[in-house]
């Protein structure tokens, strides 16, 4: 008998990085967790500032945690920039294809 294979939801990592300020992600971000992205970004949002985000350890977003980043730039547009760093494959093609460099607070790092 095979056992039945058990899925949860997918993991996601953050730890905080000093030079530059912000956070380097790693994992998953969907619509089941991307609010704790959004926890996360709240407080340094409001402080304002450049933001980066170390994206390389990411392997997959959809478009709930794009949205997320969206609204994070807009939030700190004017005041600062949410620098996305070394974004995989996959989040850079939505990031072009939606023109997101284009954002006022956005920036994005190849």
């Amino acid at each position: 008998m095979v056992p039945a294979s058990v899925t949860g939801p997918p993991q996601f990592r953050a730890e905080p990085t000093t030079s530059p300020h912000g956070f380097r992600l790693a994992g998953e971000v969907d619509m089941s967790n991307a609010s704790v992205l959004g926890d996360l970004l709240r407080p340094a949002l409001r402080a304002g500032g450049d933001l980066t985000l170390d994206m390389e350890g990411i392997t997959f977003m959809d478009s709930t945690g794009i949205q997320m980043l969206l609204r994070a730039a807009k939030e700190i547009a004017g005041r600062g920039h949410l620098v996305l760093y070394r974004p995989g494959s996959l989040v850079l093609n939505v990031l072009k294809l939606i023109r997101a460099e284009e954002l006022p607070g956005l920036s994005i790092v190849e």
